[in-house]
């Protein structure tokens, strides 16, 4: 088992600083995923784990070993590219063994090793077929099978299932998940695709900009954001982050209606948000959309619906602010005047200068932990 740790790690091209200052330790035996934006920097953190990309300054650390001058073949991981990177003149399982057979591993131990992985991935019967003669998600499959045969305590994967359509996707974060299941390793997954970051991860690393954004479980991520980039960029569609609402005398203020929020969050924002000026962030599905006139209610107008096969995205205009509602039924249509209330359970408060969030209440805490599982 191996524990990654980034200390200060800095990665330039010249005077082009990529990142500085990246702090995190990737667990032993845990599935993390670095997520992000293209250009974000989670393709360089894998290359310089792998030791594939030069550390500019900091320690990379294996445990307490720092590795920043270890080659890659001495660090002991696998690794699946985003194109496969298979042999064309090679079946799969000259593919498959071929780099044990260089590392003159014991032909016993290669033999067992195969065995247990074209099980596990469900390619015994493509043996003796070469990459042209396979489909996208049997290459696939076989890039994962030669870097698991190798029985490395690192596996570093870079954006593997791109290539792959929607269904072949699932099956085989499937079969990623059974191999970690097997085997334990320390898996790093690089991927743009928040659905996959947060079906697979056990913890998620997001970044923007060469930045670490919020590092957390899938389920911390999405329910109590760290700051807006983290809210809008997790979540289909992502949390509204209203920046023309308000907070004032225990009322989000938007336009000229206001909605009063809980006591407890009365008593937080006082106490914590030292007189900023802070943006009220609400997902969709935690706004209630009814043709009804209610007490403690936001009236708007529907502009947009989008049919999203399980429920409906409503986008309602709340005096210029648009704002999505999720429903699981159809409850208006464009045109209708309909209003809106807010889950005080679920509502998070940035701070506008510092786009950060200033946390929960701790009855609002007891809430999220209640309805998610999560701990506070």
């Amino acid at each position: 088992m191996t524990t990654i740790t980034l200390d200060n790690l800095k990665k330039a091209y010249g005077e082009t600083v990529i990142m500085e200052d990246m702090n995190f330790t990737i667990n032993s035996g845990e599935r993390l995923v670095l997520l992000g934006p293209s250009g974000c920097g989670k393709s360089t953190i894998l290359r310089m784990i792998a030791g594939i990309e030069e550390i500019t300054s900091g320690e990379m650390r294996f445990n307490d070993a720092v590795i920043n001058d270890v080659t890659p073949g001495e660090r002991n991981v696998a690794m699946v590219f985003q194109n496969y990177a298979l042999y064309p003149h090679m079946t799969v399982e000259e593919n498959i063994t071929y780099g044990l057979r260089v590392n003159k591993v014991p032909e016993e131990r290669i033999r067992e090793r195969f065995e247990e992985v074209i099980d596990a991935l469900d390619l015994r019967k493509y043996l003796e077929r070469k990459p042209a003669e396979l489909s996208g998600g049997q290459r696939q499959r076989v890039a994962l099978a030669r870097a698991t045969v190798k029985d490395s305590s690192v596996f570093l994967l870079d954006e593997p299932l791109s290539n792959l359509d929607a269904q072949l996707r699932v099956s085989a974060r499937e079969s990623l998940t059974d191999i970690h299941e097997r085997y334990g390793q320390t898996i790093v997954y690089v991927t743009h695709d928040q659905t996959e970051a947060m079906t697979f991860g056990d913890r998620i690393a997001l970044l923007n900009f060469g930045e670490l954004q919020m590092i957390d479980t899938p389920e911390n991520i999405y329910h109590k954001p760290a700051n807006i980039f983290t809210a809008r960029f997790i979540g289909n569609p992502p949390m509204n982050v209203l920046e023309n609402s308000r907070y004032a005398e225990g009322q989000i203020i938007i336009g000229s209606q206001g909605v009063e929020i809980a006591p407890s969050w009365v008593d937080y924002i006082n106490t914590h948000a030292n007189g900023q000026a802070l943006y009220v962030g609400i997902r969709p599905e935690n706004i209630g959309v009814s043709l009804t006139d209610t007490q403690n209610t936001l009236r708007g107008v529907v502009r947009n619906i989008e049919n999203q096969g399980s429920n409906y995205a409503n986008y309602i205009d709340l005096e210029g602010e648009i704002i999505c509602a999720v429903t699981d039924r159809r409850v208006a249509e464009v045109g209708d005047t309909v209003y809106l209330t807010l889950d005080n359970a679920r509502i998070s408060f940035f701070e506008q200068n510092s786009t950060n969030n200033i946390g929960y209440p701790v009855d609002i805490e007891a809430t999220i932990e209640k309805i998610t599982g999560i701990h506070a």
